[in-house]
């Protein structure tokens, strides 16, 4: 921020000591540019726009990224394919994602890089899935079983979706 400040900018802050040892307030911008980026942010999140992040790290669970500074998190259920592959070599890089969860109160921000990457395909099975209508009938290949079911691909206007049948739904 001080590298972008220019003189007759306009900038909001918080007074931190009324009077400091040379007779003048003492200011924070911290608490301002806080909150500026976690509207920012929430604008992304309410537009869906893609937003660029750093990699920090690679963990069993997903990627740890720096969001503007603030920590956020990309599960490896929101890793697109090619990220899939080979999650620890974003590490230290720049990725484009969407925001897809926000909560200010936990400092919480959720990513994924699969809304971005996989865009199109996604388009393409949310519009298929449209067309599936309470009562249809298809018929399905088993991709995976599971204690509590089965997991079934179903082809709609030529997209595969998957589904899960629930143990409780089969005969």
């Amino acid at each position: 921020l001080i590298k972008t400040l220019k003189v007759g900018d306009k900038i909001t802050g918080t007074v931190l000591v009324p009077e400091g040892k040379t007779g003048q307030p003492l200011l924070s911008l911290r608490s301002q540019a806080e909150k500026f980026i976690w509207n920012f942010l929430e604008e992304k999140l309410r537009k869906g726009v893609p937003i660029e992040c750093k990699v920090e790290s690679f963990n069993k669970n997903g990627l740890v990224a720096s969001l503007y500074s603030l920590p956020a998190f990309i599960p490896t259920s929101h890793f697109g394919k090619n990220l899939a592959l080979n999650p620890s070599q974003a590490v230290g890089r720049k990725i484009k994602v969407k925001i897809i969860e926000i909560d200010r109160t936990r400092a919480k921000i959720i990513l994924s890089e699969k809304a971005v990457s996989e865009k199109d395909s996604i388009q393409k099975q949310e519009n298929a899935l449209r067309l599936v209508k309470n009562g249809d009938k298809f018929l399905g290949r088993v991709t995976g079983v599971v204690p509590f079911g089965a997991f079934v691909q179903i082809i709609v206007e030529g997209v595969s979706l998957e589904g899960l049948l629930h143990i409780s739904q089969m005969a």
